[in-house]
């Protein structure tokens, strides 16, 4: 019987089995994310140069277990036969993840070691599972059979993954997650990432063009970059953006550039946060940014919204005299209210304001409060208006690593760790700490300037894969703060990412306030393709970096696509930041062309620039 009849049947057997047996096949269009993963796969290729890149990692005693897994799928994928012995030998005596790509890499190959796979399907989990898979990768009949007797033997434990890996290997319309076809896929991304293509080209040529194309990603990275700009008119260019934009970088920017500006924005009304994120983003600059005693006007809006609290703890620090706990009813708070209470009373105790010990007898029910979050929270508080009991219950707990209270009070200190007292507990515990304790020790300690944790974030980030989302983002924003050539190393390997945009925005921050070359195409992009705003911004950071000449060679050299408004803006930039000697090096560049659009704007600029 030929090969293509054999598959037939053994499709068709599958759906007998399965309708037979009551068990509707679930289709991959009912798994968005399954679905997602199967029309991804489809993009990824390798080629020889693959092959070797692979080996070369295969050879670096510094590659991670994960990034051997995906060499081995990268040899898979390039077909590269002379690496079966290799591959056969690390099947059987490596361990999880570098052993399930080797053996997925066996029954891609196709060159032997089918007895390898046939032994390692004995074992159950996902090692078995991946060996199942490889033979059927192998076409390799009599597994084929046995899966099919597998998939229609009601009684058979491994009935499910039988008829799941028949389903994706004959019918992938049809196929549903299991992991060793997970596995197969996340390690034919991660080689496509490493080795391969996606559709046809390097991951980081295409991720960095499409990055570049997208504006709000330019956006974010030109204005999360504004603050390194020392040139004078800064404020002029972001302002506009901070009022009328929806990058969230914007906030911090503005609070490193110009926070008084925006808090008299604020205080005469006109300009507030859209919504409560936004209220939440620009307290958090406030506080990062240290500038509590320039934004009064600022403070005083927040504490007539629901972010009053955080507000009054920012005016501890800013030295208000005046605050008052007044109109606060614990008995109707929630959780996270009752906590910016403790924050805020510990504030004012750490100034030494006469108001802490007030509200300290006032809320002092809080310390006796179910959640063991609020409790501990107020042991701070308390601790830091200079009371002794706490201090010394808190440390005691704090040495405990299995008291009940253990991690909620490690989180009331990190809420806290601009208090020097909290920071300097939390440095103590950090060479104890281990897992998610000692991650969330070191970015309180890194957020607030010290030295102690950033290695523990640099090694998170490096770990392989690394995090991704939410969680890497903060860890990258947390970093670039005073950010190190080590730093630096880090987030240019991991740039860009091109499927996680939340981290590919704080990676091109970072890089691009430590004027890394790596993110001039998208300095590029802004200065072109930009608003006016934007692109003046963009302008004034590449000729901080690169100077003035720069600018001149992207005037004599312009996108194809560029029209007489995008020269005479970019003109305008030159004039700007230049001044008169950049105009005249323009113009002689230009001819002395005075009807030339580059040359109009850079005059204008230059004029602008004199009523500075």
């Amino acid at each position: 019987m030929a090969i293509s009849s054999l598959l037939h049947l053994a499709c068709a057997s599958v759906l007998l089995v399965s309708s037979t047996m009551g068990m509707p096949t679930a289709s991959v269009q009912g798994n968005p994310d399954w679905q997602s993963a199967l029309e991804r796969d489809t993009h990824y290729t390798f080629t020889d140069r693959s092959a070797s890149l692979a080996r070369a990692a295969l050879q670096d005693a510094k590659s991670t277990p994960q990034r051997r897994a995906a060499a081995w799928v990268a040899i898979a994928g390039a077909g590269a036969v002379a690496e079966r012995a290799r591959c056969e030998d690390a099947a059987r005596n490596t361990k999880a993840p570098e052993q399930l790509g080797a053996i997925l890499c066996l029954g891609k190959l196709a060159a032997g070691g089918t007895a390898t796979l046939r032994d390692l399907s004995k074992q159950d989990g996902i090692v078995g599972e991946c060996a199942w898979l490889g033979l059927l990768f192998h076409d390799d009949l009599e597994a084929r059979r046995a899966l099919e007797e597998m998939a229609a033997d009601g009684t058979s434990a491994r009935r499910a993954m039988a008829e799941d890996l028949l389903l994706y290997r004959y019918d992938q319309g049809s196929s549903r997650e299991t992991p060793a076809v997970r596995a197969w896929l996340n390690l034919r991304e991660g080689a496509a990432r490493h080795f391969g293509l996606k559709d046809g080209e390097t991951w980081i040529v295409r991720s960095m063009r499409t990055l570049v194309l997208d504006p709000d990603f330019v956006r974010e990275t030109v204005l999360g970059a504004a603050p390194r700009i020392t040139a004078q008119g800064v404020k002029d260019y972001l302002m506009p953006e901070f009022m009328t934009s929806s990058a969230r970088s914007r906030f911090d920017s503005a609070m490193a550039v110009m926070p008084v500006e925006v808090s008299q924005l604020v205080g005469n009304g006109l300009w507030l946060p859209k919504d409560g994120s936004e209220w939440a983003l620009l307290l958090d600059a406030v506080a990062q940014r240290r500038v509590e005693a320039l934004t009064p006007e600022l403070l005083a809006a927040a504490r007539t919204t629901p972010f009053r609290l955080r507000a009054l703890e920012l005016a501890a620090y800013s030295g208000d005299t005046q605050a008052s706990f007044d109109g606060f009813d614990t008995t109707k708070m929630r959780e996270d209210a009752k906590l910016a209470l403790c924050s805020a009373v510990g504030a004012f105790g750490a100034q030494g304001a006469a108001i802490a010990p007030v509200a300290l007898r006032q809320f002092e029910a809080l310390g006796f409060d179910a959640d063991p979050d609020v409790a501990m929270a107020w042991q701070v508080a308390a601790m830091r208006t200079g009371q002794v009991k706490p201090r010394v219950d808190i440390e005691r707990i704090l040495a405990d690593g299995t008291h009940p209270s253990h991690m909620a009070l490690v989180q009331a200190l990190c809420r806290n760790a601009r208090d020097p007292q909290c920071a300097d507990m939390l440095e103590t515990r950090h060479t104890e700490a281990v897992g998610r304790e000692k991650l969330d020790i070191a970015l309180a300690l890194t957020r607030e300037g010290r030295l102690t944790g950033r290695a523990t974030l640099r090694a998170r980030l490096e770990e392989d894969p690394p995090p991704s989302g939410a969680q890497a983002a903060e860890l990258v924003a947390v970093l670039r703060r005073g950010a190190t050539a080590e730093d630096l190393a880090v987030f240019g390997a991991l740039f860009p990412r091109g499927d996680d945009p939340v981290f590919d925005t704080q990676l091109s921050i970072a890089l691009a306030g430590m004027a890394s070359p790596r993110i001039v195409p998208v300095l590029r992009a802004g200065l072109w393709r930009g608003s006016h705003d934007i692109s003046l911004l963009a302008a004034a950071q590449l000729v901080e970096v690169y100077g003035m000449h720069f600018l001149l060679d992207e005037v004599a050299a312009a996108p194809r696509d560029a029209d007489d408004a995008d020269l005479r803006r970019v003109g305008f930039a030159i004039g700007t930041w230049g001044g008169i000697d950049a105009v005249e090096q323009l113009s002689r560049a230009r001819r002395n062309n005075t009807g030339d659009p580059a040359l109009q704007g850079a005059v204008l600029g230059a004029l602008g620039a004199r009523t500075r």
